[in-house]
């Protein structure tokens, strides 16, 4: 068992939505607005990156699993201070089995929102995986016709995650992510998150290619790997209004981890 310290980083992308109006009179000095005792349900799309990359000291190159999962399809419900959303891969839609293998996915995350606090918990796992980028040790393959599968590769995450807002009196996370709240006047706040995950990967079969155990040695009879990880973060957010009914929301946060890794080989 090692620990590792590192940094790491979670940025939000800008996304913009459409604020509804509402006949509710709003006090000119608010900065948001609480829709109480209001049920919602939402449908959604999502694609998450999920990869495995195997890194030796000795070698130039990456080996990249990857899941065979490129779009997939979710519904949830907030109701005042819980939501709940899960994803699903629904075959009609991924329809490339052929090639990439199957791969059977769940994604389930629970959120419950406070005016000063963000609660989240999440499960993900991922069963069966192929190598996505084979052609780079050997120019003669087309993975758009074959690649190599792994579905023998099994990973599991399991994580929650703290987010404190200090500026809670004037910034909502509710109106740009959960929709029970509508930001009314752009602003923003300072974060303080922490959180908490383990990781778990394990195989029928060590997980280097044959072909390549002599290149990655720290590898060569690697089966499962497991890793757990506490760390803390600082960062800001702000909601930007424009035009009354639209809005732009950034998140960016950057922390120090500690992480503690388990290994397992075949022999």
């Amino acid at each position: 068992m090692k620990f590792i310290f590192g940094l790491f980083s979670i940025i939000s992308p800008l996304i913009a939505f459409s604020q509804q109006n509402d006949s509710l009179s709003v006090d000119a000095e608010s900065y948001y607005y609480s829709f109480k005792n209001k049920f919602s349900v939402h449908l959604y799309g999502i694609t998450k990156f999920n990869n495995i990359e195997i890194r030796d000291p000795s070698a130039d190159t990456i080996i990249r699993y990857q899941p065979n999962e490129n779009f997939n399809i979710g519904a949830g419900f907030n109701y005042k201070w819980a939501g709940i959303s899960g994803a699903f891969n629904f075959k009609f839609i991924n329809n490339d089995n052929h090639i990439y293998g199957n791969t059977t996915s769940f994604d389930l995350q629970s959120d419950i929102y406070t005016r000063k606090y963000i609660w989240t918990i999440n499960l993900q796992s991922y069963y069966g995986f192929y190598w996505g980028n084979v052609n780079v040790f050997d120019t003669t393959w087309s993975i758009r016709d074959s690649v190599p599968l792994r579905p023998d590769i099994i990973s599991v995450n399991l994580g929650a995650n703290m987010i404190y807002t200090f500026n809670h009196e004037k910034f909502s996370f509710k109106a740009p992510y959960v929709y029970t709240e509508r930001q009314m006047r752009s602003a923003g706040s300072w974060l303080y998150g922490a959180y908490i995950s383990l990781y778990s990967l394990q195989t029928d079969s060590v997980i280097v290619p044959i072909m390549l155990q002599t290149a990655y040695p720290l590898y060569d009879s690697l089966t499962s790997l497991t890793t757990f990880n506490i760390g803390s973060s600082i960062g800001y957010s702000y909601t930007f209004i424009f035009f009354d009914k639209f809005y732009f929301n950034g998140t960016l946060m950057i922390g120090l981890s500690l992480q503690a890794v388990g290994a397992y080989d075949l022999w």
